[in-house]
């Protein structure tokens, strides 16, 4: 099977806080977990519930220090620690029988200039020493 990501997805834990964006309102929720794996392209977590494909989420991502990589003259909304973006969901897996899924999401109209950042950032966290 031929791999499609464009970016490879490194192993890495952290706090990820999300937000289901469906309307109406009412139906929001609010969940925070920790991810299994991320790229400049999307991150993988697990989340108590399963989310069906395509679902819009807000997230908010713990990646300590990253915004130092995003070009200075970057808005500070962007620059603001935890990472904030939006994704979309691409795959949900059931990992423990109604209790556990995990959810694979790829990022949705996040500008280059931070997506390179984020891959300057996964590069030097994770370079062999």
């Amino acid at each position: 099977m031929k791999e499609r990501r464009l970016f490879v997805r490194v192993p890495r834990k952290g706090l990820v806080k999300f937000r289901t964006m469906n309307l109406p309102k009412t139906l929001w929720r609010d969940d925070e977990t920790i991810y299994k794996n991320i790229s400049a392209g999307g991150l993988l977590f697990e989340s108590p519930h399963a989310l069906p494909l395509g679902t819009l989420l807000k997230l908010e991502i713990e990646l300590r220090d990253w915004s130092r990589y995003v070009d200075q003259r970057a808005p500070a909304p962007y620059t603001d620690l935890p990472l904030k973006l939006l994704a979309e969901v691409v795959r949900c897996a059931e990992v423990a029988p109604r209790a556990a899924y995990d959810v694979a999401v790829e990022f949705v109209g996040l500008d280059p200039k931070y997506q390179q950042a984020i891959v300057a950032y996964l590069d030097e966290m994770f370079k062999p020493q």
